[in-house]
């Protein structure tokens, strides 16, 4: 199915389904529905439910946009030669992280972001 998607348009799917799926996990967390939660970011239920959907193409700003009404904060990081990416987000001094389930190296920088999840300091 993604054979005919360039290395770069696969990255880009990549990163904006890690994207989605962060704003779906918070929502979880929280015990909301779509109505509540979209009610909290002032968007409406339709557009949350594209941007959990992988229906939407995020930019940078709007990123920031979501997770700081969401009182998260998200790092992106850049590495070099890794065997999986990894997305971090911060939220207070817990930060989450969800390991990508590629196993083979990339020869390319990548930025990573992370998912909401604790970690004993």
């Amino acid at each position: 199915l993604f054979d005919c998607l360039s290395k770069e348009e696969k990255k880009v799917n990549d990163i904006m389904a890690e994207i989605s799926y962060a704003i779906m996990d918070e929502r979880r967390k929280r015990g909301m529905s779509q109505k509540e939660f979209a009610t909290l970011l002032g968007v409406s239920q339709g557009m949350l439910s594209r941007w959990e959907g992988c229906d939407y193409n995020f930019s940078i700003q709007k990123v920031v946009s979501i997770f700081t009404k969401l009182d998260v904060d998200i790092c992106f990081k850049r590495t070099s030669n890794i065997k999986s990416s990894t997305i971090s987000a911060y939220k207070g001094s817990r930060m989450f992280t969800k390991i990508d389930r590629r196993t083979s190296k990339l020869p390319y920088d990548q930025i990573s972001i992370s998912k909401i999840g604790t970690v004993a300091v």
